[in-house]
């Protein structure tokens, strides 16, 4: 496959134009919802956002903002399928692990059964999910 093999209309508007809003979504989310409750006490008690624990959720704020910057702005200015090939593997890569941990946090939070999903749960499965 040549460097410069035309882009599918599919791939260009799900990775330059749906990827990015719910990543800078995401960034918004992580650095600034602390101290808002849920909307439903969880199962489990969650843990307070010890400073430790904050610099993880900056973390994942810097990685989401990171996804939403190259997909946004760099896919649109390059026709590199292979360019293209490597962001989008590492948008998938991520998404992976973030499913992951989602599904070893509802089990150890006990919100395995979606009748006992709270709004927030929605939302987080839905946009990792989604994406």
């Amino acid at each position: 496959m040549s460097p410069t093999a035309p882009i599918r209309l599919f791939y260009t508007l799900k990775f330059t134009y749906l990827d990015p809003p719910p990543s800078s979504a995401s960034t918004q989310t992580t650095s600034t919802s602390t101290s808002r409750p849920p909307s439903s006490p969880p199962s489990s008690p969650t843990p307070p956002r010890t400073p430790p624990a904050q610099i993880l959720f900056h973390n994942h704020a810097a990685l989401m903002l990171s996804v939403a910057v190259v997909s946004g702005i760099l896919l649109r200015y390059t026709r590199n399928i292979t360019v293209w090939h490597i962001v989008q593997m590492g948008i998938l890569v991520a998404n992976v692990v973030m499913l992951g941990a989602l599904v070893v946090e509802a089990r150890r939070g006990g919100r395995t059964d979606v009748r006992k999903w709270r709004s927030e749960d929605w939302d987080v499965w839905g946009i990792i999910g989604g994406v």
